[in-house]
């Protein structure tokens, strides 16, 4: 049922019955811990030069983090938002080793910052020129957004030198965000997106 309502399972990964349980993923205490000092919510863009089809000069993906930004400030919440470029090496546009620079930066983030205790990596979907990911939330004209895990393993198995200790945790956060974002504006998720690697989110 999970898979069907909740998921889309890239081919190059695999899950089973146990990781998507319910009522596994429901009972972990995903809560903030609002009572101690610091920052609690790091956001980042590996590929911070992501840009959308409407986008001016200048305008990328780290505009995003700058409006989510104000938008959890607003309720109260310490946000870091680290505008580093990880995707750009001497000018140069490089994906693919861009996961390993935001990894350096990152840790060190998180090392002079122990209070984080929630990690975004922004992200503008790729997608075909004629697909319009767009829903009505209150009236408005808005993006879907789409949750992702790294799962860390591949249909054979898992990927040893790419651990992930919290990949339950990470489920349960995003199966949670999940229900709560379909509670409050019902189409305003699409299903979570399981790929193979591990992206990262093995720092918290």
């Amino acid at each position: 049922y999970l898979v069907g309502n909740f998921y889309v399972i890239d081919g190059g990964t695999m899950t089973s019955a146990d990781e998507l349980n319910a009522e596994k993923l429901m009972a972990k205490d995903m809560k903030i811990d609002e009572k101690s000092d610091g920052p609690k919510v790091l956001i980042y863009h590996t590929h911070s030069q992501e840009a959308f089809a409407d986008s001016g000069p200048g305008q990328t993906v780290v505009g995003v983090g700058d409006y989510l930004t104000k938008l959890l400030e607003d309720k109260g919440y310490n946000v870091y938002h680290d505008k580093s470029v990880y995707d750009l090496k001497n000018g140069q546009l490089d994906r693919s080793k861009a996961y390993n620079y935001a990894l350096d930066g990152i840790t060190n983030i998180l090392q002079q910052n122990p209070s984080i205790e929630v990690v975004l990596d922004i992200h503008r979907d790729g997608v075909g020129e004629d697909l319009r990911l767009v829903t009505q939330v209150d009236g408005k004209d808005t993006a879907q957004i789409m949750f992702f895990n790294g799962m860390s393993q591949t249909p054979e198995g898992p990927i040893e030198y790419l651990q992930n200790p919290y990949r339950e945790q990470n489920l349960a956060f995003s199966f949670q965000m999940q229900l709560d974002a379909q509670a409050y504006y019902p189409g305003f998720t699409r299903k979570i997106y399981l790929k193979g690697l591990r992206y990262n989110l093995h720092l918290r």
